[in-house]
């Protein structure tokens, strides 16, 4: 997550329960956010919280199959496409 040098704002991995497994809170206005996990099957979503400041930021989603070869049913030619608002299994 990248944001305006005015705007402090956090990324946080939370579990389908809302409990926080991950992310990043790095201090000062206009310093990146990056978090990246290995994660369990299951749901998760991502906040992203306005510490301090205002200001527009611009958030980056990807998904990395570095670790296809540790699954032992899936693989980064199997694995299924990430959209907006829908739900996955998998890699």
């Amino acid at each position: 997550m990248q944001m305006v040098e005015t705007m402090d704002a956090d990324l946080y991995i939370c579990s389908d329960d809302f409990t926080i497994v991950g992310g990043s809170a790095s201090e000062d206005a206009g310093v990146s956010e990056c978090a990246g996990s290995v994660l369990e099957a299951g749901t998760y979503y991502l906040a992203i919280e306005g510490y301090e400041g205002t200001g527009n930021f611009a958030f980056m989603y990807f998904q990395s199959s570095v670790d296809a070869d540790y699954e032992i049913n899936n693989s980064a030619s199997s694995a299924s496409n990430v959209t907006l608002n829908s739900s996955i299994m998998g890699v």
